[in-house]
């Protein structure tokens, strides 16, 4: 979706990215793809799917299908059949930014709580990154 949006991109291609995983779960009528079934509890979910690039129509035919895309045809909430694996944690509502290296970057779980079954309201705006992340 990302590279999908950009006008002058021409094609689409390559390993399937996380984001190519998340695609697959939220929006299953964007594109063909090949479902494995249920994935044993230790396996990343990710192992579900298998890439399916060649879509007839190309680039075009995707940005056709997103801009049709009505509510119905998002699933918000596509994990809740592996909630037994992956029980909710409350440390998983930690919000504010987390710091690898030298990159640090905002976590903001309050901006997707449906689909950890939770009331989704009106978050706040993104706080700005503290001068010294290292004390936070």
């Amino acid at each position: 979706m990302g590279d999908g949006a950009v006008h002058d991109t021409r094609q689409l291609g390559g390993y399937m990215t996380l984001l190519q995983c998340w695609i697959y779960e939220h929006f299953p009528r964007i594109c063909k793809r090949g479902d494995r079934g249920a994935v044993p509890a230790h396996l990343p979910r990710a192992c579900r799917w298998i890439a399916k690039h060649a879509v007839e129509g190309g680039l075009v035919t995707y940005r056709q299908r997103l801009d049709a895309l009505l509510l119905d045809d998002v699933l918000f909430t596509p994990y809740d059949d592996d909630r037994a694996n992956h029980p909710f944690e409350d440390i998983s509502m930690f919000s504010g930014y987390l710091r690898c290296g030298g990159v640090s970057v905002p976590y903001l779980p309050e901006r997707c709580l449906r689909q950890f079954g939770r009331i989704q309201c009106i978050p706040p705006d993104v706080p700005p990154r503290p001068a010294s992340i290292d004390w936070v």
